[in-house]
């Protein structure tokens, strides 16, 4: 039989669990990268749409597509890309809006 002699436990150090600013470096980019990473799987998932807040509204007699985009508009803005938005949105392919037609249109600003 061998014998086994036990010998008491070294002194373990604790070493204080303080991060130097090259661990909060590392923890930050790490951070950024992970949200990066899904910022981009989500433009990629999406097909690089972007999402923009809508509303439906329905044409009034004497309605045109002009003045329910200028309507939806912020001040200064082009009312163009806004109408262009409308177009997109209802997949319309020509002006012509009948009263009582129902529009997705942007959220008023």
């Amino acid at each position: 039989m061998s014998s086994m002699v036990l010998q008491p436990p070294m002194a373990v150090r604790r070493q204080s669990a303080v991060l130097t600013r090259k661990g909060w470096a590392v923890i930050a980019l790490a951070i950024a990268l992970v949200l990066g990473a899904a910022y981009v799987a989500g433009t990629v998932r999406s097909g690089g749409q972007v999402y923009v807040p809508t509303e439906s509204v329905v044409v009034h007699h004497g309605d045109t597509l002009w003045s329910i985009a200028s309507d939806r508009t912020v001040p200064g803005g082009d009312v163009r890309s806004t109408l262009a938005m409308i177009e997109s949105l209802n997949q319309l392919e020509g002006v012509g809006l009948v009263a009582g037609d129902q529009l997705w249109v942007p959220a008023a600003p």
